[in-house]
C-alpha cells in the first residue's frame, strides 16, 4: 500500500498536518474538523468521513485519538522550551543595505508581554560595511559610540527599558489606554498583572511599579519625538529617571511653548467664554 493509498481521502501532506492539527483542538468534534478542511482547502468532507479516516489511521498505526492528543500535549511541553528570540526590525542595514550578520552573543531578557512574562532571548544584528550594531530597541554607531532610534516608519515590537528587562508595546498601548479611560496608577496596574500571571512570575522577577513608571515616561517621550522632532535621526537616551530628566531639560521650553499654543488652538475652539484660552496660558507660565 501506497502512502497516497494510506491518506485517502486526503490528497496532500497539507491536508493531512491540517487534520492532526485540528484533531488535537477539536476535542472529539468531527464536525468542526470537517468545517476547518473545507474551509482552507474547499472540499466536501463529513464528520464521518473524518471519523471512518480517524478509524482507518487507528487501524493502521496503532494509535488512538486519545494517544494522539496525550502526544501532542508532550511535543508542546517540548516546543515551550525552544528559545524565542526578540530580533531587529530589519534584515538589511538603513545606510548601505548590506545584509545583516549575528553581532555578540545572544543574551536572556525578562519580557512582560501582553499574554504573560516570559523569558526571551535577544540577538544583536552587524553591518560590516558601515560598522552599525542593530538591535531591537536602537542602532549603534560602533565608531562613535552613539545611538540612535529607528525611523518612524519601521515599526518595533518591543520597547527596552534595560538591557535585562523589555516591555511588549501591546501591554504598554494598553496601559495608555487604561490611564485615560480608567485612572490606573503603575502600583496598581503592576499589582494586578503579578496577581494574573502569579504562576509565570515563579521563575521570573514580578513586574516592579518604578520599572513600569521609568518605562512609560520613556515609551510617551519617544511618541512624541516622532511626532515633532523633523530632524532626523533622533539620538536615543538611557530610560532610568536621571537620563529622562537630562534628555528632558533642554527640551522642555520648548514642548512648554508648543504645548500650550496647540491647547489654546484646541480650547479656543471647544470654548464660548472671550479670553479664556489666553487666560490659560497665563496660568500656566505662573
Amino acid at each position: 500500500m501506497s502512502l497516497k493509498d494510506v491518506l485517502l481521502p486526503l490528497e496532500n501532506l497539507q491536508q493531512f498536518y491540517s487534520l492532526y492539527y485540528l484533531v488535537q483542538v477539536a476535542d472529539g468534534e468531527h464536525s468542526f474538523i470537517s468545517d476547518g478542511l473545507n474551509e482552507i482547502f474547499k472540499t466536501e468532507y463529513t464528520a464521518t468521513s473524518i471519523r471512518v479516516l480517524l478509524a482507518k489511521f487507528s487501524n493502521l498505526f496503532g494509535m488512538e485519538t486519545v494517544s494522539l492528543n496525550s502526544l501532542f500535549t508532550s511535543l508542546k511541553q517540548i516546543a515551550s522550551k525552544k528559545k524565542q528570540y526578540i530580533l531587529p526590525p530589519i534584515t538589511c542595514c538603513l545606510f548601505c543595505s548590506f545584509i545583516l550578520v549575528p553581532h555578540n552573543s545572544t543574551q536572556k531578557i525578562t519580557t512582560y508581554c501582553f499574554d504573560s512574562p516570559k523569558l526571551l532571548w535577544y540577538q544583536d544584528k552587524w553591518c560590516k560595511h558601515c560598522d552599525i550594531n542593530f538591535s531591537f530597541r536602537n542602532y549603534s554607531n560602533l565608531k562613535t559610540n552613539e545611538s540612535f532610534l529607528y525611523p518612524p516608519d519601521i515599526k518595533l515590537s518591543f520597547f527596552a527599558s534595560s538591557s535585562e528587562t523589555c516591555f511588549d508595546l501591546k501591554l504598554l498601548h494598553y496601559f495608555d489606554e487604561q490611564i485615560i479611560r480608567n485612572g490606573v496608577t503603575f502600583e496598581g496596574f503592576s499589582d494586578s498583572y503579578n496577581s494574573l500571571y502569579a504562576d509565570q512570575l515563579k521563575e521570573i522577577r514580578p513586574l516592579n511599579r518604578k520599572r513600569l513608571s521609568e518605562v512609560w515616561y520613556s515609551y510617551k517621550i519617544k511618541q512624541y519625538l516622532y511626532s515633532n522632532e523633523y530632524v532626523l535621526p533622533i539620538r536615543d537616551f538611557k530610560y532610568d529617571s536621571k537620563s529622562t530628566e537630562l534628555f528632558l531639560g533642554p527640551r522642555l521650553p520648548t514642548w512648554f511653548h508648543s504645548f500650550t499654543l496647540k491647547w489654546a488652538k484646541t480650547h479656543r475652539k471647544n470654548c464660548s467664554i472671550q479670553n479664556c484660552d489666553t487666560t490659560g496660558i497665563y496660568l500656566f507660565l505662573l
